[in-house]
């Protein structure tokens, strides 16, 4: 656990919409995924 907060530390001072980006891209990119993989 130790390793993934310091893995972190340098992104603590961003503003929360940063973060709302990040998440949604991840989001984003596993649905973009999934869908490809079941495409015809």
């Amino acid at each position: 656990m130790e390793k993934v907060r310091n893995y972190f530390k340098p992104y603590r001072g961003l503003p929360r919409s940063i973060y709302v980006i990040f998440f949604a891209s991840i989001v984003n990119s596993m649905g973009n995924c999934s869908a490809s993989k079941y495409s015809f």
